[in-house]
């Protein structure tokens, strides 16, 4: 499982890449690629997190969220479609996504969301 934060992802022992544009980084994901991964977290992550801690108040939601993007990632960069968007707007996406899940689930459980 990938642990989130604000320190970048562990670098992958002998698999360094060059900087690439992120939609190539999101074809390396889709081949398995955790190098590319790595890369594209410490790109991708501020705004990712920045974007959730405005939605959220409690950090520790807001690092689980960032982590379950982040897994939603590198479990579908095949699914990723450059069509549809860049792949920071694609991001930006699924944490939005993941975050308006929670508090829907928050409110169903609690009745009143985490904001």
């Amino acid at each position: 499982m990938i642990r989130v934060s604000l320190r970048r992802v562990a670098p992958v022992p002998g698999r360094v890449l060059p900087h690439q544009p992120l939609d190539q980084l999101v074809v390396l994901i889709a081949d398995g690629n955790r190098a590319a991964l790595s890369q594209f977290y410490d790109r991708t992550a501020p705004r990712v997190l920045a974007l959730v801690r405005g939605s959220l108040a409690d950090d520790r939601h807001c690092e689980s969220i960032a982590e379950a993007v982040f897994l939603e990632v590198w479990r579908n960069a095949g699914r990723y479609d450059p069509r549809a968007g860049e792949p920071l707007a694609w991001v930006l996406t699924l944490a939005r996504e993941e975050v308006t899940a929670r508090l829907s689930d928050s409110e169903r459980n609690n009745g009143s969301p985490t904001r």
